[in-house]
């Protein structure tokens, strides 16, 4: 089987059960059962991680969704991202045509809707799943929408079917089309308001009757969807031939004050991309960290004492951010009250084992070392807290999820 793929290919028939042997370096597999419908799939993705710049075929398996028992393609993304010299491979500098654009990078999840023949219902995938009844972000006892919810508040479904979606009518069950999600709760780096749903491009499937042979078709060529029911990505013009860095240098220093995560090169005819991620955006998003655990998060922050930057950049957090301090002191109350029934009022009450750790270290390591110097220190709850301000935040998260702290809508 050929790595090689023709930068104009507008037809490429993908043979999916010689991939599957051949790519196996780069290539993982994953059953799949749907819990509502019994139908099973078998999803097909490879590592971006492992591929050399001129792995062409082998980037075409970016969430493909199988009939496990056919192997026809019921569900594929579009092709996994090159760096600069694998585009530059395919698309010299100074050498594009008619069939490169520039457009805005669209921060968000990537999903897919394709239709599922074999029960004749409209589907959702994203990268490891089909249905989406999942999410990655983790609130402490706040139950986290799925990202097939997020959909449904984008396209503004009420009854939870994918049918009733007014821009179903425009679409062909003969193609998959993709989109970028965005909604409040996906915790995206920029402060998404309302829920959002754009559409960056499809692929037609099974050309001519044939099994498995896919095209691409960019967002960019023929309209879809009549204007208001999605948006689309803004691109930028070019007026000849150029050079991807120096246009890259040329964009990326705008000084808009709302600036686009970053740029996206896009191969028309193939949707092969290069993507360059604006600096501020870096900036930010390694500020705002991908942890999936929001509390823990907190955590790691309030260690390298940087909240107030985060909730500066990140006002939509500050009332989050506000409870998990309540819960952070409150945790630094019970520790000091156990420590002061235990050590100073010699109580018999129980002291949870947990707590009870930190309140001997506290005894033996910080009081009974204050009296042979004698310096004596007094145990308040300032004291604690800077105990707990010295415990990585794992050790900490775990003290705050054991059971005697959870706290109604916090914890």
């Amino acid at each position: 089987m050929t790595n090689q793929i023709s930068k104009m290919s507008r037809n490429i028939e993908l043979d999916v059960e010689n991939a599957i042997i051949s790519y196996t370096r780069c290539m993982t597999t994953k059953d799949i059962e749907h819990e509502k419908t019994g139908k099973k799939y078998l999803m097909l993705n490879c590592d971006k991680n492992i591929l050399c710049f001129d792995d062409h075929i082998p980037r075409m398996y970016n969430a493909v969704v199988l009939d496990p028992i056919t192997r026809t393609i019921l569900s594929i993304a579009s092709p996994i991202s090159y760096d600069l010299t694998g585009f530059n491979h395919l698309y010299p500098n100074n050498e594009q045509t008619n069939d490169i654009v520039i457009e805005e990078m669209i921060e968000g999840v990537s999903i897919q809707l394709f239709y599922d023949f074999r029960n004749k219902k409209w589907e959702l995938s994203t990268r490891n799943s089909v249905y989406g009844d999942y999410s990655y972000y983790r609130l402490p006892t706040e139950v986290s929408k799925t990202y097939r919810e997020m959909l449904f508040d984008a396209i503004e479904v009420t009854d939870n079917t994918i049918e009733s979606w007014e821009g179903i009518q425009y679409m062909d069950q003969k193609r998959c089309y993709h989109f970028i999600l965005q909604h409040p709760q996906n915790h995206l780096v920029f402060n998404k308001i309302s829920p959002r749903l754009y559409y960056v491009g499809c692929y037609r499937l099974h050309i001519g009757g044939k099994r498995n042979n896919v095209s691409y078709h960019s967002c960019h060529e023929i309209p879809v969807f009549p204007s208001g029911i999605v948006n689309l990505p803004r691109t930028f013009s070019y007026d000849s031939p150029f050079s991807y860095e120096e246009k890259t240098k040329e964009l990326l220093s705008i000084h808009d004050d709302v600036y686009p995560m970053g740029i996206g090169f896009l191969s028309l005819s193939t949707g092969n991309r290069y993507f360059v991620v604006h600096p501020k955006y870096k900036e930010l998003q390694e500020l705002r960290g991908i942890h999936p655990n929001i509390l823990y998060q907190y955590l790691c922050l309030r260690k390298i004492s940087k909240i107030t930057e985060f909730v500066t950049h990140f006002p939509q957090y500050k009332q989050m951010y506000w409870k998990f301090n309540e819960l952070y002191e409150n945790l630094v109350k019970a520790i000091h009250q156990g420590y002061h029934d235990y050590y100073v009022g010699k109580t018999e009450k129980r002291v949870n084992k947990s707590i009870f750790f930190h309140m001997a270290q506290i005894h033996h390591n910080i009081y009974k070392p204050s009296l042979q110097d004698g310096t004596k220190i007094i145990v308040r709850r300032k004291t604690v807290r800077d105990y707990v301000n010295t415990l990585e935040p794992g050790c900490i998260l775990h003290l705050l999820q054991n059971e005697k702290y959870k706290q109604d809508k916090i914890i």
